[in-house]
């Protein structure tokens, strides 16, 4: 049985949202209880190109610049926030020994774009080999 769990960086950003769009931040908010309900949702989570052709209600891929590096980092994205515009990438990272994933931001797509050394890519790769390390 796999856990989902929310990095406290995670949870602040999603307090962020809540400060600025309450109908975004309860969508990401359900869907991530959504997931972390469903078994199927949770294997998919592991699922390169999941619902890339939107017959999912969401969308995984890897951080594939990340995993090149050996960094089990993955993104997740909502298609019925995409197709209204609302764009944020949910990147969590997959703990295999604890069996946990761990939702380390949730970010706007126009504020991140993947890049390593931006001031989040730092954060989650921080927060990424800090829980890897523990």
């Amino acid at each position: 049985m796999y856990e989902l769990y929310i990095h406290p960086n995670a949870e602040a950003d999603l307090d962020a949202i809540w400060n600025i769009d309450q109908t975004t931040a309860a969508r990401i908010d359900a869907f991530l209880e959504e997931v972390s309900e469903n078994n199927r949702y949770l294997d998919a989570l592991l699922e390169r190109h999941f619902g890339q052709d939107k017959t999912e209600e969401f969308s995984i891929d890897k951080w594939v610049k990340q995993w090149y590096q050996n960094r089990d980092l993955w993104r997740a994205k909502i298609w019925d926030l995409e197709d209204i515009s609302i764009k944020y990438r949910i990147i969590y990272c997959y703990q295999i020994t604890e069996r946990r994933f761990t939702v380390l931001a949730v970010v706007a797509r126009d504020k991140f774009n993947y890049e390593a050394d931006s001031e989040i890519g730092r954060r989650i790769i921080n927060d990424y080999d800090s829980l890897i390390n523990e």
